[in-house]
This record gives C-alpha cells, sequence and structure tokens, in this order.
C-alpha cells in the first residue's frame, strides 16, 4: 500500500519538460508569423516580409529543443515526451520549408537589385539623353515592324510624357507587393481564358522627375542565368492608366490582352501603302 501511494505520488509530481513546452511555443509561433506575414502582404504592408527571414531560425530551434525535451523526459520527473517528438518533426519539416522559401526570396530579390535594376536604369537613362543605339543594346534583335532605336525612344518618349524626364530605376519589397496587386486588379477583368506565361514579367518602377511608373518587363531567361540581361520586351502601366508596349505584338500584348486589358504600342504599325 506505501509502495503504491508513492508511486501515486511520484506521478503527480511530473512537471512538463521546459525545452518540450519551449519547442511546441516555437513551433506556434513560427507558423503564426507566417500566416500573419501573408495576411499583411496581401493587405499592401510590405516591411512585414522581413519577418518571414527569422521564421527558420525559430523552427530550427523548435526542433533542437524537442530533441532535448525528448532526452529530458527519460527522466521520471519530466512529462511532454508527445509534445517534444511533434515539435521536434514539426520544426524541422518548417525548418526546410521556411528555408527554401527565404533562400529563394533573397535570391529573387538580390537578383533584381543587383542586376536588373541596373540594367533597365543604364538602357532608360540611355533614351531619355538620346542614345537609341546604346538603349537598344540591351534589346533583342527587332521584327520586321521597327527598329528596336526606334521602339525603344517611342516608349521612353511616351513614358517622360507622364512621369517627366526619368530619373532612376527602383526595386522594394513594398514596390514588388504594388506591383503583384496591380497585376491582380487587372486580372479581375479577364474574360478570355488565356493565363500568364510560365515565367512572367519582371517588375521595376521607372520614377521621373513628376510621376511614376510601373514596367513589367519579359526577359531573356537563359540569359538571365549567366547575369545578363536582354529585354525582349515590356509594358509600361502609366499614371493616367494608359498600357503602352515596347513591341506590337511581342509577348507583352499577349500578358495585357490576357489579363483583359487593351496594349498600346509605342511604335503601331505603319499601315500598307
Amino acid at each position: 500500500m506505501q509502495e503504491e501511494s508513492a508511486t501515486h505520488s511520484n506521478f503527480e509530481q511530473r512537471v512538463l519538460s521546459p525545452a518540450a513546452g519551449l519547442a511546441a511555443l516555437f513551433v506556434v509561433i513560427s507558423m503564426s508569423i507566417c500566416l500573419l506575414t501573408a495576411i499583411l502582404t496581401g493587405m499592401g504592408i510590405g516591411w512585414i516580409v522581413w519577418g518571414m527571414l527569422f521564421t527558420p531560425v525559430l523552427s530550427l530551434a523548435a526542433a533542437i529543443l524537442g530533441y532535448i525535451g525528448l532526452r529530458q523526459c527519460r527522466k521520471p520527473k519530466y512529462a511532454g515526451a508527445s509534445l517534444a517528438r511533434i515539435s521536434l518533426f514539426a520544426g524541422a519539416i518548417l525548418t526546410a520549408l521556411q528555408g527554401a522559401t527565404v533562400l529563394t526570396f533573397v535570391g529573387t530579390f538580390a537578383s533584381h537589385k543587383s542586376t536588373l535594376r541596373p540594367a533597365i536604369e543604364s538602357m532608360l537613362s540611355a533614351a531619355s539623353q538620346g542614345d537609341l543605339q546604346t538603349a537598344a543594346a540591351t534589346m533583342t534583335r527587332a521584327d520586321a515592324s521597327g527598329s528596336d532605336e526606334q521602339r525603344i525612344g517611342a516608349f521612353v518618349r511616351i513614358l517622360e510624357s507622364e512621369i517627366g524626364a526619368f530619373q532612376k530605376a527602383e526595386f522594394t519589397i513594398a514596390f514588388a507587393i504594388e506591383s503583384r496587386q496591380t497585376i491582380q486588379r487587372l486580372a479581375l477583368n479577364a474574360t478570355g481564358s488565356a493565363t500568364m506565361p510560365t515565367a512572367p514579367p519582371r517588375p521595376i518602377r521607372a520614377v521621373g522627375l513628376s510621376n511614376n511608373a510601373i514596367l513589367y518587363i519579359t526577359l531573356d531567361e537563359q540569359a538571365l542565368q549567366n547575369e545578363t540581361v536582354t529585354v525582349m520586351d515590356m509594358f509600361a502601366i502609366l499614371p493616367s492608366g494608359r498600357i503602352v508596349t515596347l513591341r506590337e505584338n511581342g509577348p507583352s500584348a499577349d500578358v495585357v490582352r490576357a489579363l483583359g486589358a487593351n496594349p498600346e504600342p509605342a511604335l503601331p504599325a505603319t499601315p500598307d501603302p
């Protein structure tokens, strides 16, 4: 009888493993940050995305603490082995998924900042200053409906007619979210079955002396893998709401039509005599 009472007393005195409890807490916090980030980015709050950078650290800590919790639970005084085990596996899975997401995000952001943005800024600056040959060097070869120099010259003239003299190109987290929301709003008008291309256009903000415009640029993806920016086509959403494409019937025109809008080519086709 005394032995049963002692065993019962020991059972009642067992406490939750501190490591198991912390592991479960870190899993909940990590998943909550992911959910909160998804909600707030959808509302256009761009800075919250940086919170995602810390989630793999929390998840990894949860996995480590889960393992420690399992070892603690080998002692009779500690309970929570199941909680520690769940936290270990959940933390490991979240670390892998969040880590891959963060690496992709950082890589894309760095590529835009270090490769795409400077190339587009140089291209538009050259065209703005009248050096159309240099500006066109970034583009793929033109088709028969007009030269690259004529196209980029006409495109920049229309762009500057609404934003003023071109100053610089920008790419930030907040702008990336804004550009995505702009495309989503346009897509609400789509009536056909057309879809966006596999490699969607890359957004860049064109900053002028008096206003800004959003550029969506279609690149040669193979060249981009070698850190070479080659512009196949692009379209601009101007402050007035006009959507101007670099090429008359290029990939940008297809994208704009797929979004339910009417593309306006910078260089209209010359009618046959």
